[in-house]
């Protein structure tokens, strides 16, 4: 995990799969991320994610407003 004063990046959640979702269902959000996906393709997106975290120790983390803990997106290192 790493805190900003604004964020806090951290690995996903099971209860952050709601907003995977519908940021991977948002076209202007995944217009240069392969487009739009399913959640079915989502949630196996997310399972690479995971796997990658998992085996190698970073991968994409979720971006969360420390204010309210909205989930705002995703960053890191694309394997």
């Amino acid at each position: 995990m790493i805190d900003t004063e604004r964020l806090v990046l951290r690995r996903w959640r099971e209860d952050d799969r709601p907003a995977f979702h519908a940021i991977c269902a948002d076209p202007q959000v995944m217009e240069w991320l392969g487009g739009v996906l399913s959640p079915e393709e989502a949630d196996a997106r997310l399972a690479r994610v995971e796997e990658t975290f998992d085996r190698l120790g970073y991968g994409r983390f979720c971006v969360e407003r420390r204010s309210d803990g909205e989930v705002l997106g995703w960053c890191g290192v694309m394997t």
